[in-house]
């Protein structure tokens, strides 16, 4: 009874199936014609083009001669042996250790630092994370601490 059963199945499945390339078939409306039927010597295919001057800058691009090289994508000028000034202040490195360092801290502590303009390092291995933080002084690492703390979130702060 099984074997039947399973038989009736396939021979379903295989209906349905033929009915479906039947529906395409037709609805496709596909006419095979010999390849020698189409003849190519009465189209008059013209292959040629001709680029127009505009005022768009890709019909600018199009009318450029081939020189075999590449457009730049973007455009950069570099000057060498100069001297940069910087006027940042020095930033002082702090490790921050998170009693309980999961998704919830993380998300909090970017957040807070994104307010408080602080630059947060987050690196992850394993299971063991290292958060170092740049400020200019111990305050605003205090702060950013404090803030923590309103989160429930416990920390402390160590310079490195």
């Amino acid at each position: 009874m099984k074997k039947n059963a399973l038989y009736l199945v396939v021979a379903f499945i295989l209906l349905f199936f033929i009915v479906l390339a039947v529906m395409l078939w037709r609805f496709s409306d596909v006419q095979f014609l010999p390849a020698a039927a189409i003849d190519f010597a009465k189209e008059k295919l013209d292959l040629n083009y001709s680029a127009k001057s505009g005022d768009d800058w890709y019909e600018q691009v199009a009318a450029l001669n081939n020189k075999n090289s590449v457009l730049p994508a973007t455009l950069m000028y570099i000057k060498l042996g100069q001297t940069a000034q910087v006027d940042e202040k020095p930033l002082i490195k702090y490790g921050l250790f998170i009693s309980k360092c999961d998704s919830y801290s993380i998300f909090c502590l970017n957040r807070l630092a994104e307010q408080l303009g602080v630059a947060v390092t987050v690196v992850r291995k394993g299971d063991a994370t290292q958060i170092v933080i740049a400020v200019e002084n111990e305050a605003d690492a205090l702060k950013l601490v404090s803030n923590l703390k309103k989160l429930n979130i416990h920390s402390k702060i160590k310079e490195i």
